[in-house]
């Protein structure tokens, strides 16, 4: 059992023929026949939810054909493996601001496509009258008139918005809408039940006095909760049952939502913030735009709000884009981190963005990094040259010259010179294996200091570190081998491959360019040291 109400209860259930698992609504009343009052009332729920998902909305759960089994109403839908919105706010308190985005651009689309484009998927170019385009046959003439009268005829209001009709699904982090068992279509109310059922910290003033007219800026009031609950980790008024009966906190709640001015947001914001960053310091992290479309949808005339979730996700569009922009013209990152000293000077402590300090911070570890590997750069080349004079050196003695050969007998009696090939192309080793180091760290510190918003995105970073990590251990031995075996050189090459390939499927923006490129001349290098070491094996 995965929930029980008053009207139904939802199972998480296995299919024993095919195996796939959803969850199933059943009916709490027994149904005598099919022409029960009740259980066409729970069809009338079942069709909405159907006509619905024609569009195949992400954001809204999905149900299948309803059915009536051993006397009991019941419809599967999809499974959602999740927590409710309720759940995950009261357990985190403080919403990122990112998340916020995610959730008010999913969930105001989700009802958007209900409000208004609905009439997309469900029109009927007969009943509707609808004249075909001239110019293309597939669509039809839709004048705004006519848009209005098909808006009016499909769209749908929920009409019980809050935050336990909503869940987080635990894979992605998308936002899924449930129970459209109060929902109204086309002025008719899918349950006879009251218009005015519903959660009460979530209603609007004009549901709330029982009001016949309910419209779809109803739900935009709802939704406004909603908003407001995700930024300041609380609803605007708090239905009170610890200290007061039921129906008195009942009332103070209603009493609120006619005539209370809903407290600002940033003042909850801040205190959620300090209850989880203990002395730190909260500074505005949203737009003061979003507390002004938040009012305009918890206005208490229907007439001041939006008149619809389409206008509402417009409005919050608007905003979101705006701050992408800024963030294109304004932060853009450097092509490459500048070289700091070795010793970064460190942040105020008083540095309200803890977050920007830690992005500084890792920045200067890159570039030391950087700094490092251009100074190994300089003692190789140095070592290069002087080797090359060792060589030219060698060339001008005699050839008979004890310095230039060891000889050795062989097993016939006759004599062969020791290459110091083998000696002369360490370098190359060592200069790859320092690479796979500097860029195996560089992918853990980038791993350790990223907050991941989907669980999969951490993952392909941490197979990348787990590959950068064995390429490490790999190329290390190789080294202090005499002769590596070409099953071992294979596999180094092998494993450096595919670490260069995954750190640029990692999620470490520029940076990933700079670590592949180190991970691919260690690859390089590392081919070289083998080839070098085959020449003077070839050589005896």
């Amino acid at each position: 059992m995965l929930g029980k109400g008053s009207f139904a209860s939802v199972y998480k259930v296995r299919h024993h023929d095919l195996g796939y698992v959803r969850a199933i609504k059943v009916s709490n009343d027994l149904v005598s026949e099919e022409n029960d009052r009740a259980y066409q009332t729970f069809l009338n729920e079942c069709r909405v939810l159907l006509k619905i998902g024609n569009g195949c909305h992400p954001n809204i759960v999905r149900i299948y054909r309803p059915r009536l089994i051993a006397n009991k109403a019941i419809v599967e839908m999809d499974y959602v493996d999740g927590v409710s919105l309720a759940d995950y706010v009261a357990r985190n308190r403080f919403i990122e601001y990112k998340e916020f985005k995610r959730f008010a651009s999913e969930i105001v689309s989700a009802m958007a496509y209900c409000h208004v484009d609905l009439y997309k998927f469900l029109m009927d170019p007969d009943q509707d009258n609808l004249e075909p385009d001239p110019a293309d046959g597939s669509r039809f003439i839709i004048t705004p008139k006519k848009e209005a009268e098909l808006i009016h005829k499909y769209g749908v209001n929920h009409n019980d918005l809050h935050s336990n009709n909503i869940m987080r699904r635990n894979y992605d982090g998308s936002f899924v809408l449930l129970d459209f068992g109060l929902a109204i279509q086309d002025d008719h109310c899918v349950k006879s039940s009251s218009r005015g059922d519903g959660a009460y910290e979530y209603c609007s003033p004009e549901k709330l006095e029982g009001q016949s007219n309910i419209s779809s800026a109803s739900d935009v009031y709802s939704l406004g909760i909603l908003l407001y609950e995700m930024l300041a980790g609380r609803v605007p008024f708090v239905m009170n049952t610890k200290d007061m009966p039921l129906e008195k906190a009942r009332y103070e709640v209603y009493t609120s939502h006619l005539k209370a001015t809903p407290p600002p947001v940033i003042g909850f914001r801040e205190e959620a913030f300090k209850a989880l960053n203990p002395g730190k310091r909260y500074e505005r992290d949203y737009p003061e735009a979003i507390d002004r479309i938040i009012r305009k949808c918890l206005m208490k005339n229907p007439d001041d709000r939006y008149p619809d979730a389409k206008a509402l996700l417009m409005d919050l569009k608007e905003v979101f884009d705006a701050e992408e922009n800024k963030k294109v013209q304004v932060e853009i990152p450097p092509m490459m981190p500048e070289i700091t000293p070795k010793r970064p000077v460190p942040a105020p402590d008083n540095s309200a963005d803890v977050k920007d300090q830690e992005i500084k911070e890792l920045k200067t570890r890159l570039a030391q990094a950087s700094a490092n590997f251009e100074e190994l750069r300089q003692a190789y080349i140095r070592s290069t040259q002087e080797l090359n004079s060792l060589k030219e050196e060698l060339a001008s003695r005699p050839a008979t010259s004890p310095e230039q050969h060891d000889e050795t007998p062989s097993a016939g009696g006759a004599t062969y010179a020791k290459a110091s090939v083998n000696h002369s192309a360490k370098p190359f080793w060592l200069v790859g294996l320092l690479l796979m180091v500097i860029a195996t760290i560089a992918v853990g510190a980038l791993w350790a200091k990223t907050d991941y918003f989907r669980s999969y995105d951490s993952i392909t970073d941490m197979v990348a570190l787990g590959a950068g990590v064995a390429a490490t251990i790999v190329v290390s031995v190789i080294g202090f081998l005499k002769k590596p075996s070409v099953i071992l050189i294979s596999v180094a090459v092998m494993l450096l491959a595919l670490t260069g390939a995954l750190d640029l499927m990692s999620t470490f923006g520029i940076w990933r360019y700079g670590i592949a490129a180190m991970s691919g001349m260690s690859l390089a290098l590392v081919i070289f040291y083998w080839i070098r070491t085959e020449s003077a094996d070839a050589r005896k």
